[in-house]
């Protein structure tokens, strides 16, 4: 294992309430920019050293990434084939734990799709015929904050990891290995509390992501079926 570039973005979501029934709908859109670790420069390319080729840097953009909040758990936007199974209802209990003064959650999201780039097609930047990839989420907030009914949002901190398959743009087709992302991430309240380095990048590079989406659009594309829209496939080596 050795680290590859780093990854840095921000997400710009807000909640509203259901009219219907209890419960909300997300609406959210998100980016991530790929840079060099030891300048910290975004990428617009990258020496995969694994190929000893230079590739062309897809950095991440996700718009929307909508989902509806009820009272009983539903499978992620992206597992269409979970969607589409009648699965018993649980309701919907997030891991909850008390320690001294703060609040602190984790998630776990195990994910197994068909992939958008079918590796007939995109030899070179399909992993394969399917996605396999976990997410590990924890947040950590202020217990009095979360027990304040007068506020409608708090600051939290936490832990992102994701484990996925090669990103398409190395172009390590189904060779063996995966990414391991290990972010720190926060929630915040105002633009200003953005680390000055994601704000620099939002601006420059991705101006429609500072501001959620005015309105609500049932489900979410993946971001290699992103991918697939906005690229064509790079001829087999």
């Amino acid at each position: 294992m050795f680290n590859l570039f780093g990854f840095r973005g921000m997400a710009a979501s807000r909640l509203v309430p259901l009219e219907t029934e209890p419960g909300y709908r997300l609406l959210n859109r998100e980016f991530g920019a790929y840079y060099d670790l030891a300048t910290r420069e975004v990428l617009d390319t990258w020496r995969n050293p694994l190929l000893e080729e230079t590739v062309k840097v897809v950095h991440l953009t996700n718009d929307p990434v909508n989902h509806t909040i009820r009272e009983w758990v539903s499978p992620p936007p992206v597992d269409r084939a979970a969607a589409a199974m009648k699965l018993e209802k649980k309701p919907l209990q997030y891991n909850w734990r008390v320690q001294d003064d703060r609040l602190l959650m984790s998630r776990v999201v195990h994910l197994f799709y068909p992939n958008a780039l079918d590796p007939k097609v995109w030899v070179r930047e399909s992993s394969g015929p399917m996605v396999q990839a976990s997410e590990y989420t924890s947040w950590n907030c202020s217990l009095d904050d979360m027990q304040n009914e007068a506020l409608q949002t708090v600051d939290a901190v936490g832990n992102w990891t994701r484990v996925t398959p090669w990103l398409p743009w190395m172009l390590m087709g189904t060779a063996p290995g995966h990414c391991l992302y290990e972010c720190f991430i926060s929630k915040v309240t105002r633009f200003d509390q953005v680390p000055a380095d994601i704000r620099s990048v939002a601006e420059s590079r991705f101006p429609l992501y500072l501001k959620s989406p005015e309105k609500f659009v049932e489900g979410s594309g993946s971001s290699l079926e992103n991918y697939a829209k906005s690229n064509k496939p790079v001829p087999p080596r």
